[in-house]
């Protein structure tokens, strides 16, 4: 939150400032995110009120929720999605290899074979 509406510069020259909030939800985009944007000019208010009027103009509801978007739960390729990966069988690990691998690391790199980091 900016308390000041002018800078002023050691020349003498001052910056003119406006700060606005804007809404990703009315910018096409389907969530809530209020993001600040501050405007600076030298000297001139005017640009400072087009700038915010072309900010505001750009504003506007998406025409559709992004829910119509989303297929349905019994459409054709969610379910192929879902079975695809239910079915996908879980393959067996075998541990002893990648404790062998660690160790063998652990050596190559002198690390030694106490984990300060990982207790």
């Amino acid at each position: 939150n900016a308390a000041f509406r002018n800078l002023d510069l050691p020349n003498g020259q001052k910056y003119s400032t406006r700060h606005i909030k804007v809404d990703t939800k009315y910018h096409y985009l389907p969530q809530t995110r209020e993001r600040g944007y501050l405007c600076a000019t030298l000297g001139d208010k005017k640009h400072l009120c087009e700038w915010n009027n072309i900010i505001r103009g750009l504003q506007s509801n998406a025409p559709s929720n992004f829910t119509d978007y989303l297929l349905t739960d019994d459409d054709p390729m969610v379910v192929r999605a879902r079975d695809k990966s239910v079915k996908k069988e879980k393959k067996e690990v075998n541990w002893l290899r990648c404790e062998m691998r660690h160790a063998k690391e652990r050596a190559i790199n002198h690390l030694g074979q106490q984990r300060p980091l990982t207790k």
